[in-house]
């Protein structure tokens, strides 16, 4: 599994897919893995911020409760915050191959809906999502969180409430990597009795790169 993926947003203001965007931005997903990744994150930062990119750090659980237990992640990150990059959040829900462990789902519905393939590696369920929600209240600080990366079904289950901005997408179209932000509406969705939503965000669609193909292909 790969902790770190690389994707490029480019944000595009104009009608037209041929014209030049007019602003882009790149989207770091820290996906659910292990901390001793951290140094290569540090080093991809430093390289962003050598070169005047910012950068757009979504964090998944297990990266942000492992930054909180170590002083001096939170100081690198803090430093990070400083030279202009954001640190926003992300999910792998249920209905992922690669699930993080924290969801506001049921357990009857994490057995129905939780793949079944055995190149899947889920995890188990550990918590709710609000043990992830006031951590990353934490972790951004006053920078506060205004981004949530993820690509559940429902997004409004595990979504952490009001924030302005969502990110998904895909591996298939370079189309993607060009977009308007427009306002999309999640829920309200009803689970074992508790409503979450409705939520509205700005969403912003994106397209992986990962090797060189794709950067061609954009």
């Amino acid at each position: 599994m790969k902790h770190i993926s690389l994707l490029f947003i480019s944000m595009l203001f104009s009608l037209s897919l041929k014209a030049q965007p007019d602003n882009s931005f790149f989207v770091i997903h820290c996906d659910p893995g292990f901390s001793h990744l951290f140094p290569k994150l540090s080093q991809m930062v430093d390289s962003a911020t050598a070169h005047n990119v910012p950068l757009t750090l979504e964090m998944s659980p297990q990266w942000v409760f492992s930054i909180l237990e170590n002083d001096a992640k939170l100081q690198k990150v803090r430093e990070w915050q400083a030279w202009g990059h954001e640190i926003a959040a992300h999910h792998h829900g249920i209905f992922h191959c690669y699930w993080d462990s924290l969801t506001n789902y049921v357990a009857d519905s994490i057995i129905l809906y939780q793949p079944q393939s055995p190149a899947c590696d889920s995890g188990v369920l550990i918590s709710t999502m609000q043990p992830f929600w006031d951590s990353l209240d934490v972790l951004c600080g006053d920078s506060l969180l205004l981004t949530w990366g993820s690509s559940d079904n429902h997004p409004a289950i595990d979504m952490y409430p009001n924030v302005p901005y969502r990110t998904d997408g895909g591996r298939t179209d370079p189309a993607q990597a060009f977009s308007n932000p427009y306002p999309v509406t999640h829920g309200p969705t009803e689970m074992d009795g508790q409503v979450y939503g409705p939520y509205t965000t700005c969403q912003i669609d994106y397209f992986f790169i990962d090797n060189i193909g794709k950067v061609n292909a954009v």
